[in-house]
């Protein structure tokens, strides 16, 4: 998931740098305790530094116009030639703009090789996936979780809107077994709750919901017993998708399971 964008991208170059004057020092130093996003970025500036003085390359005028994007791409995919890469690390370390549009691309480079393997995962576990818009019938298996009740099947006949939408499953893991309902809500808050009712392992059991682009948005744990409900509410993703991961003692398992559908009110 893309992180947030550093702030006051050239007093943290120049707090890299040592030439921050001290009042703007310690408070810059104050702001980097509390954002994850200029402490990352201040972590890449020292990298690069310190990689240009092994470097040594050769220093250009500091009022040289900006390289073209194309080539702050091409540095960052390792695709220019040795003089040429030079040339445009050098300018980076006089220029802070150009110097964070290689951050930010080396950031978003890294977070889809990160990404990559999850959306191998969520391809391999669409062949199970539980959509709470879809009736399966109590007893249908998806891998490893059973359905073991499921909602609005009585309301729909009514013809009334259903205020909730859910689906209860069956899993068993690391030698315990819990029931877990996923529901939404007519106001489309989407929920997750948990109940052990053979959980011979007194451990709690670890809950993370992603959305289909890797994004964590809920991460919970049960009681001893196997209990606990988490919710997301509407509108923090885009998505329809959301990855359940429920993990105890090493063991894992994954539900895929989609909120819309044309029976879901959301």
């Amino acid at each position: 998931m893309a992180g947030s964008e550093p702030h006051e991208i050239e007093k943290l170059v120049r707090y890299a740098e040592g030439a921050l004057p001290a009042e703007e020092r310690t408070a810059t130093t104050r702001h980097l305790e509390d954002c994850a996003s200029c402490r990352e970025f201040l972590s890449f500036v020292d990298d690069f530094n310190g990689a240009l003085r092994d470097a040594k390359p050769s220093r250009q005028d500091p009022d040289e116009p900006c390289p073209d994007s194309s080539l702050i791409i091409a540095l960052e995919a390792d695709e220019l030639d040795q003089l040429a890469a030079e040339q445009v690390r050098a300018h980076l370390l006089f220029c802070s703009t150009c110097l964070e549009e290689f951050f930010l691309l080396r950031r978003l480079a890294r977070e889809e090789a990160e990404a990559a393997p999850f959306r191998q995962q969520i391809e391999k576990l669409k062949e199970f996936l539980l959509d709470l818009g879809r009736a399966y019938g109590v007893g249908a298996l998806l891998g490893p979780f059973r359905i073991i009740a499921e909602t609005p099947a009585f309301a729909l006949r009514s013809g009334a809107a259903p205020d909730r939408t859910s689906k209860t499953v069956e899993v068993t893991i690391g030698g315990n077994s819990y029931g877990v309902e996923l529901a939404v809500s007519s106001e489309g808050i989407v929920s997750c709750s948990v109940a052990g009712f053979r959980t011979p392992v007194k451990t709690p059991l670890n809950i993370v919901i992603r959305s289909d682009s890797c994004e964590e948005l809920v991460s919970a744990r049960t009681d001893n017993f196997g209990n606990v409900k988490c919710t997301i509410p509407r509108g923090q993703v885009p998505a329809e998708l959301y990855l359940l991961t429920l993990e105890l003692g090493g063991s894992e398992q994954d539900l895929l399971f989609r909120v819309g559908g044309e029976d879901v009110p959301v």
